[in-house]
C-alpha cells in the first residue's frame, strides 16, 4: 500500500509533471495539455524562399478529449508573402469504438489551404520543418493549394481495408512557377482544377499494432503488406478542366531479419497517368507524407525528373554494430553502421510532355532558359550513403552521392 502511495504522490508532484512534459516535447515534439497536444516543435518555425519566415500554431486532441473523434489542425503566417495558411481535420468513429481500434471504420473530413511544393499533397506534415530550411535544394516553384477531402476508412478481421476518398484540389502557381502551355500563341493558366475519386485496398497479414494516444503504429513482422489505388477524376465538375487516372501498386516490406543485421527494403510501382500537369506526375523528391525518409531523394532537385510510369527501389541497412562491435572504441559508444541506395528509373508518356503534345503545360526554365525537368533518362537515378547512427543514443551521420 506504502508503495503505491509513493507511486501516486510522485505523479501529482508538479516538478514530476513538468520534467515528464518535457521529456514528451523532446522525444515527440508535442506538448500535451491535457485533452490538448500543442505541437509538432519542428513546425514551429521554418524558412522558404516564398514565405519568408513562417511561424506555424498546430495541435491535436488527445484521447482525454474524446476516444471516438479526432481533429488536429493548424494556423500559419509567412511575413514575405503575408497570407495566412490553415489546415484542420476531423473524424469521426462509425462502430463505436476507439478510432483507431483495430478493425477502424471511420470518417474524416479535411481542408487545407497552404503553399506547398509541386509534388506534394494534403497533409498535416507537409515537409516545412525546422530542419528542412537547411536543406541543399531549396525550392523556388511553389503552388498555393485549396483541397477538401472527405473520405472513409473500413477495416476487416483478417487485415484487409477499403479505404475510399473524395477530394477536390485547386493549385494556383507562385515563386518562379508558371502554368503556360508550348502553342504557337501561349495561354497562360491561372489555375488548375481536380477532382479525385480514389479507392484503396489494402492487405497487411498478420498485422500487430501499437497504441498511443490516438496514434496506432504496425508492429514490425516477416510479412508484406500489399495495396493497390485505383483514382479517377472527374472531369467537367465543379471547375475541373482535365481527366486525370492513376494505377498504383504497392509492396512493401520493412524489416527482413538475418541474425545480427537488420536492412530494411521496399519498392514501389505505380503508373498509368494521363493528361497532367506536369506538376501532378510523378515528382520523386517530394516525400508523401508519412512514408518515411526512405521515399525521398536528398539530391535530387525539386521537379527535375517527371514521370508517369516509373520503378522506385530503396534498399537501407542497419548494421546494428556488425562492423563496430569488433573495435573497442565503436563497441562501447554502441555506434551502428548504416549503408543503402535509393533508385528510381521513370518514362513520361507522348500524351504528357508537353514538347511532344504542345496544349500541355511547359516545364519550367532558369533564369538562363535551360529546361530544368528532364522527362526521359537513359540510366536510372541512383543515391548511395553510408553513415553512422545511434551517436549518443540521438544523432545519425550520414554521408550521400548521387
Amino acid at each position: 500500500m506504502g508503495a503505491y502511495q509513493k507511486v501516486d504522490s510522485v505523479q501529482n508532484m508538479r516538478s514530476f509533471n513538468q520534467l515528464v512534459a518535457l521529456g514528451y516535447l523532446l522525444a515527440k515534439g508535442y506538448y500535451n495539455a491535457g485533452k490538448v497536444e500543442f505541437g509538432p516543435l519542428e513546425y514551429l518555425y521554418s524558412r522558404n524562399n516564398y514565405e519568408g519566415n513562417r511561424i506555424r500554431l498546430s495541435g491535436r486532441t488527445t484521447r482525454l478529449f474524446s476516444e471516438k473523434a479526432f481533429i488536429e489542425g493548424y494556423t500559419a503566417y509567412g511575413d514575405k508573402d503575408k497570407e495566412i495558411k490553415y489546415y484542420l481535420s476531423t473524424a469521426f468513429t462509425l462502430n463505436g469504438e476507439r478510432i483507431v481500434q483495430f478493425p477502424a471504420n471511420y470518417l474524416r473530413f479535411t481542408v487545407q489551404h497552404d503553399v506547398m511544393e509541386p509534388g506534394r499533397n494534403l497533409g498535416f506534415l507537409k515537409g516545412d520543418g525546422f530542419f528542412r530550411s537547411f536543406g541543399k535544394n531549396r525550392p523556388n516553384k511553389w503552388q498555393f493549394n485549396d483541397i477538401y477531402r472527405l473520405d472513409h476508412l473500413i477495416e476487416f478481421g483478417n487485415h484487409v481495408s477499403i479505404g475510399t476518398a473524395f477530394t477536390h484540389t485547386r493549385r494556383q502557381p507562385r515563386g518562379d512557377l508558371f502554368y503556360v502551355n508550348s502553342l504557337p500563341n501561349p495561354d497562360t493558366i491561372r489555375r488548375v482544377n481536380t477532382n479525385d475519386l480514389q479507392v484503396i485496398l489494402r492487405w497487411a497479414p498478420n498485422e500487430d499494432f501499437t497504441y498511443h494516444n490516438l496514434d496506432r503504429g504496425t508492429v514490425e513482422n516477416k510479412y508484406p503488406i500489399f495495396t493497390l489505388q485505383y483514382n479517377k477524376g472527374l472531369k467537367g465538375f465543379w471547375g475541373q478542366i482535365i481527366v486525370m487516372m492513376l494505377c498504383d501498386l504497392v509492396c512493401s516490406k520493412d524489416y527482413f531479419y538475418l541474425r545480427q543485421v537488420r536492412p530494411i527494403f521496399s519498392f514501389q510501382v505505380e503508373g498509368s497517368k494521363k493528361h497532367l500537369p506536369y506538376t501532378l506526375l510523378e515528382l520523386p523528391e517530394v516525400t508523401r507524407d508519412k512514408s518515411g525518409p526512405l521515399v525521398n531523394f536528398d539530391l535530387m532537385a525539386t521537379s527535375e525528373f517527371a514521370s508517369d510510369q516509373f520503378l522506385k527501389l530503396t534498399y537501407y541497412h542497419n548494421w546494428n554494430g556488425f562492423f563496430f562491435n569488433r573495435i573497442p572504441l565503436f563497441k562501447r559508444l554502441k555506434w551502428r553502421e548504416v549503408t543503402g541506395f535509393k533508385a528510381f528509373y521513370g518514362k513520361l508518356s507522348d500524351v504528357n510532355n508537353p514538347f511532344v503534345t504542345p496544349e500541355n503545360i511547359q516545364f519550367e526554365a532558369d533564369k538562363d532558359g535551360i529546361i530544368q525537368t528532364k522527362a526521359d533518362r537513359d540510366r536510372p537515378y541512383v543515391e548511395g550513403l553510408v553513415g553512422v547512427d545511434n551517436i549518443f543514443k540521438l544523432l545519425r551521420l550520414e554521408y550521400k552521392k548521387d
